[in-house]
């Protein structure tokens, strides 16, 4: 069984294996930036032997192959890599770091590899993880550690939610009230959405741009790109505390301090709504310049202060719209229009998507409910991000969502043709923090589902299977405890027990003392034990 996650698509055994003490690398320096981090990783792991047998890894230009396809051809003299891009060979670096387990911190005399013959690509061009950062805030380090596992796992965005009513984590130099308003709540809910239990305690967190830019910096190093959101016109009640001016009515509102829907919005009649906005769009894609994606929000509308407003009654008049849903239409398509004008591409959650949408928005589509007319646009061609929360919304417990459940479950839409599942481009998870307040809980919960949403995205259907997965993760273990990650064990990953699901599920929505959180420490507790027993035998 080779240590691969995600597993390859194509691969032929050699009955031979090779094993070597000293190394050298054949590239081209155009190419020099995704073999750099091999070169490393292959240096901290093996004591060279200068005398030894020199061992040749050969980096070869194949033009005829995908931008993301790569074979690595392995035999006792040589391991040949063939790529026509960058992020090919550097896919293929991430193959062969795993097959020679150079994530395992000790040093080592030798090395081997099997031989064999791998031919690899990946099943959606699109592989993507979303962190919330709005009802928590896990810090720049973090955020990189993720970003690292992210590389290793082939994955391709990073989905960096970053605005919402809770909060907004940029501090752009150009909106003196961002930072000391919108990025502070004066307290955070905590033991369900309803009730009046508080931590009563200011939550005031940001990002500096260069922080960002240093984040930019990092994943593009490891052929991730970042897609910033800033969610619009729902869910903006953070920047209308800093912005009133930008409300329908006037009145003054706070930084929302509960989790849920709410209807203190942005106003989408008034010309300053639209001046403002445009110019925080600005400023993201400036920031955010190398990247290609900007995801706008679009979902969860609650319009009951539109309805007062008689600056939207007399826009819906002048536009002869009926329905609060047009109007937040007809804004979308204004927003974007003006993020296509600065070149970069619109993602929308499917809420926000109409058949009037522009043809090149596209929609991520994140309910478990069937929204028929959603589906027939992704029948007629909408370019659709798959991420139904049932499946890869990894801020439920794994009672409700258990491992089995991401990895087997198969892209199912009634009514979804061959032409509509044809223009899935990808698949993306998303983790939503309005109870996941530290680090470790945060990983905990991602992992280790963000391995089998690795194997989701990257290996054909045909391929995948789950029995030799689980098999496969238990030897991921060790990397993940190496990279410091905490991180869920496979016997809870895989709670399904029908008696129990619909308690600890409550019990987890409800905050009550994060009861998966604590079988997970439970569980750490004495897997710690065992090991210092074992320790002491030695």
């Amino acid at each position: 069984m080779l240590p691969l996650i995600p597993m390859v698509n194509d691969i032929k055994m050699e009955n031979q294996q090779t094993t070597f003490s000293n190394y050298t690398f054949e590239y081209d320096t155009n190419i020099m930036q995704a073999v750099q981090q091999f070169q490393a990783e292959l240096k901290e792991k093996l004591n060279v032997n200068q005398r030894a047998f020199c061992y040749v890894f050969q980096f070869i230009l194949e033009t005829k192959f995908a931008k993301q396809q790569y074979k690595i051809e392995i035999t006792k003299e040589c391991c040949k890599v063939y790529a026509k891009s960058k992020v090919g060979f550097y896919y293929a670096t991430r193959t062969l770091a795993q097959l020679l387990n150079v994530k395992i911190g000790e040093k080592v005399d030798t090395l081997t590899l099997p031989c064999m013959t791998i031919n690899d690509r990946p099943r959606f061009k699109f592989r993507s993880f979303m962190i919330d950062e709005v009802r928590h805030f896990f810090g720049k380090e973090e955020i990189k550690k993720i970003i690292d596992l992210m590389a290793d796992l082939k994955f391709n965005y990073f989905h960096w939610h970053l605005s919402d009513d809770q909060g907004f984590r940029i501090n752009f130099k150009e909106f003196d009230r961002l930072q000391p308003i919108a990025a502070k709540r004066a307290r955070t809910k905590i033991n369900a959405i309803t009730g009046n239990d508080y931590e009563e305690k200011e939550y005031h967190y940001w990002y500096e741009e260069s922080d960002i830019k240093e984040i930019i910096a990092y994943a593009k190093a490891k052929y991730i790109e970042i897609i910033p959101e800033i969610d619009m016109p729902g869910h903006t009640t953070a920047l209308v505390a800093a912005y009133n001016e930008l409300h329908c009515l006037h009145h003054p509102v706070e930084v929302e301090t509960g989790f849920g829907v709410f209807s203190e919005i942005v106003c989408p009649s008034k010309s300053t709504t639209y001046d403002f906005f445009k110019k925080l769009l600005k400023a993201l894609c400036r920031l955010f310049k190398s990247s290609h994606y900007i995801h706008i929000g679009g979902d969860e509308v609650d319009a009951k202060t539109w309805a007062q407003c008689p600056d939207c009654q007399k826009k819906m008049q002048d536009l002869h719209l009926h329905e609060a849903k047009e109007l937040q239409q007809y804004f979308m398509q204004e927003m974007v229009a003006y993020v296509q004008s600065l070149n970069k591409k619109v993602i929308c959650w499917h809420d926000g998507i109409y058949a009037s949408s522009h043809p090149e928005v596209i929609m991520q589509y994140w309910t478990w409910q069937m929204d028929q007319p959603k589906i027939q646009l992704i029948n007629q061609g909408r370019s659709t991000i798959y991420s139904p929360c049932s499946q890869f919304y990894f801020n439920d417990p794994y009672a409700e969502l258990p491992l089995k459940t991401t990895y087997c479950k198969k892209i199912r839409f009634e009514g979804l043709n061959r032409t509509g599942l044809s223009h899935i481009i990808g698949i993306e998870g998303c983790i939503w923090t309005e109870w996941i307040d530290s680090c470790e809980l945060l990983e905990t919960l991602i992992l280790p589902r963000l391995e089998a949403l690795a194997e989701k995205g990257w290996t054909k259907q045909k391929n995948l299977n789950f029995k030799d997965f689980l098999n496969r993760l238990e030897r991921h273990y060790p990397v993940l405890e190496n990279m410091h990650f905490s991180y869920t064990p496979t016997k809870i990953a895989l709670s399904a027990n029908k008696k129990n699901r619909e308690k600890i599920s409550k019990a987890f929505r409800d905050n009550d003392k994060k009861v998966e959180f604590k079988r997970y420490l439970r569980w750490k507790k004495k897997h710690q034990n065992e090991k210092t027993e074992a320790m002491k035998k030695l």
